[in-house]
């Protein structure tokens, strides 16, 4: 693999800001994402291709510029107050895009938004890191409802991780095409897409982990980039709530190894040796601020099988996926990685298979839960349940060649489920009804949705 080769990563993110461009009478646009996720790197891009002007402000480090929002919040007085620390020959009205970039960091100047949105001079685009969204007591901004459109940012998703190691578009659209239709992919591609989905899951969709991987074509060479991330972000969230550090970490290096227990629900009692009710009181706030970093994600169990799902919650019943299994990967045992890598079934792959299925519905747009009976007739586990389009879909997961799936069998006797799915080792199949894709298909979930 010759480094000079490496092209600039292709983030679908680019096509959405292009799309908020070209939308006459737009609202600031505020990108939301976990801390390295390629944020302010691909907002620059977009900036520097489409916009003569630009203006750059970086809230989080030059404190000085917050004072410019605390004179007012018109746009004016705002522009009037940039150009005293920003170039003022890239202020030009109608050929500008201001980017406020660690937007939460000045309250105010997510206050601004409002009038920015209603003046049509100036494009503006904002980031905000999902730690930025930890405010302290009393510091939160009032946001500018009405005035700014939101998007989500993640790490590279697989497609995306395909384009970066130079899977022609071509192919991928042939791929994604089988999996609308639920065509067989022909053996080539099938073992081409396995092979790039074993890669994916080491190396992880991080920006920074997919150019290092590209440039050594070493899956080790990434340690260092995942662990200064694993360790900013912890950092980051202690400081930003005052929390405490124990606690926080204890949390962050749970999750692997709940994860590999046969019940994988998150289980505060296993932090240390309190009683649950009070290990959840010790736990629970710091547990909620990982998540809200964006490092993590839950899965919530539902009671019952009915759309919307989300008004079936049981919120003390959950599990916590690692939002990036190359990360996940980096913190478990090396012989975990190993297993990966050589496709070993006799290795406990569950914890590690089931994380990247949930990171693929995440990037993917998708709310996740899981179903669980422990007694009676319909006793029964649902690794996923989702809501495909207007369908309900029951998801089961296998890591190993078996693909027995005693309870998505059964599923459709006791409920009424649209869609049974299984994502397991082979071709694209069905099977008594159930629908059955290589692991990788999990990232084009959209095409499997029905009209």
């Amino acid at each position: 693999m010759k480094t000079d080769d490496i092209p600039m990563l292709r983030r679908k993110i680019y096509d959405r800001l292009m799309e908020w461009k070209s939308h006459r009478g737009r609202n600031c646009l505020l990108v939301k994402g976990q801390r390295q996720v390629g944020k302010t790197y691909i907002i620059g891009r977009f900036a520097e291709d489409n916009y003569e002007h630009v203006v750059y402000v970086d809230l989080s480090q030059q404190k000085d510029l917050h004072q410019v929002f605390e004179r007012g919040l018109d746009v004016d007085t705002v522009v009037k107050g940039l150009k005293l620390f920003l170039d003022p020959k890239e202020f030009i009205p109608y050929k500008t895009l201001i980017f406020m970039d660690g937007i939460q960091a000045c309250p105010r100047a997510r206050e601004s938004l409002e009038s920015f949105s209603t003046d049509d001079r100036y494009d503006v685009i904002c980031s905000e890191s999902a730690l930025d969204t930890i405010y302290r007591e009393g510091s939160e901004a009032r946001v500018p409802a009405g005035h700014e459109e939101s998007v989500t940012m993640y790490g590279l998703d697989f497609e995306e991780f395909l384009w970066a190691i130079g899977t022609p578009v071509e192919i991928v659209d042939e791929i994604r095409g089988c999996i609308r239709t639920r065509e067989p992919l022909n053996s080539a591609y099938l073992e081409a897409m396995d092979e790039a989905f074993r890669d994916y899951t080491l190396v992880g969709g991080m920006p920074q982990a997919v150019v290092k991987y590209l440039k050594t074509d070493d899956y080790t060479a990434t340690d260092d980039i995942l662990d200064r991330i694993l360790r900013s972000s912890i950092d980051d969230i202690e400081k930003g709530i005052g929390a405490d550090a124990v606690r926080i970490e204890r949390c962050v290096e749970a999750i692997p190894l709940q994860l590999s227990r046969s019940n994988k629900r998150f289980l505060f009692s296993r932090l240390d040796d309190e009683k649950p009710r009070t290990a959840s009181r010790r736990y629970g706030t710091s547990l909620a601020r990982v998540l809200e970093s964006g490092l993590a994600s839950p899965c919530t169990q539902v009671d019952s099988l009915e759309i919307p799902l989300i008004s079936h919650c049981n919120q003390e019943l959950f599990r916590v996926y690692m939002s990036d299994t190359g990360m996940l990967l980096h913190m478990m045992d090396v012989n975990a990685r190993r297993a990966v890598y050589m496709g070993d079934t006799g290795f406990d792959m569950g914890a590690v298979t089931e994380n990247i299925i949930a990171e693929c519905l995440m990037k993917s747009g998708y709310a996740r839960y899981f179903y669980k009976k422990n007694k009676g007739p319909d006793m029964m586990k649902i690794d996923f349940v989702i809501e495909l389009g207007p369908q309900l879909a029951a998801i089961e997961v296998k890591s190993g060649k078996t693909r027995e799936a005693p309870s998505i069998n059964k599923i459709d006797r006791f409920h009424k489920v649209d869609r049974r799915i299984m994502f397991c080792k082979g071709n694209i199949s069905e099977e008594n009804g159930i629908e059955m894709y290589p692991l990788f298909a999990a990232a084009f979930m959209k095409d499997m949705e029905e009209e």
